[in-house]
């Protein structure tokens, strides 16, 4: 079935383009909507990808314990299962040491469920839709660019203090690895939001060059954390010390 047909076609389009990039982070999409599940689940034999389902927690070890997950990413859909707060601590430490291998796509009804792993995770508010016109509650869905204005926002804050706190630059770093954004597309963002600040024009084509060059190192290695973090502290570098 082609997701056009369906009522929750708008959903579906945004869903099927986030889903599109290989890169996309970890995603809860929450929401009462009963047909959530089959058109999300179609939404994957469209784009001809494998995903795995998860009905109970437990089975989330069982696979991994049995299977090899080492080689490629994986895609785990954990659908409605009920996730306590131990499950949530216990997830959070496995999404930190298997963020390169598989990502994950939970489906509940309720957010107030999530507790202590929704920093690691896009949130996507899957709405109830009438049979006339699909309602967004735009207070409640957060749109990927403005998360990356966001983390643009934490960096920044990073930088405001008197002296740069390099483990602070380091933790945030580390977290936008986990979280499996696209770092192109987040840059972009970077670059947008610094246009917008009162900084000189020498200065921001220093940094334009500069995200130009980590760009391409970034894409070309393994070790895009370690560049990812001299990045944000050469920027820093350039705004406030040179």
């Amino acid at each position: 079935m082609n997701y056009l047909d369906s009522m929750n076609y708008k959903h579906l389009h945004y869903l099927y383009s986030y889903f599109k990039n290989d890169y996309f982070m970890n995603i809860i999409i929450y929401g009462k909507d009963r047909n959530k599940y089959n058109e999300i689940i179609n939404l994957f034999q469209l784009l001809n990808r494998d995903i795995i389902i998860i009905n109970d927690y437990n089975e989330i070890y069982n696979y991994i314990n049995t299977k090899n997950i080492l080689d490629t990413h994986k895609l785990l859909l954990l659908n409605k299962i009920k996730i306590n707060q131990y499950h949530q601590i216990e997830l959070k430490n496995l999404i930190e040491k298997k963020y390169d291998t598989i990502k994950f796509i939970i489906l509940i009804d309720n957010l107030n469920e999530i507790i202590y792993i929704k920093d690691l995770f896009f949130i996507y508010y899957y709405s109830n839709q009438s049979k006339y016109e699909m309602i967004i509650d735009n207070k409640n869905q957060i749109k990927i660019d403005e998360f990356y204005k966001k983390i643009y926002q934490k960096i920044m804050n990073i930088y405001n203090k008197k002296k740069i706190n390099i483990h602070k630059i380091k933790e945030l770093c580390y977290k936008i690895k986990l979280l499996n954004i696209n770092i192109n597309d987040f840059l972009k963002t970077f670059l947008d939001q610094i246009f917008l600040e009162d900084f000189k024009n020498d200065k921001i084509i220093q940094i334009i060059k500069l995200i130009a060059e980590y760009e391409y190192l970034i894409k070309k290695s393994y070790r895009e954390l370690i560049y990812l973090e001299s990045l944000f502290i050469s920027i820093y570098k350039i705004l406030y010390i040179e």
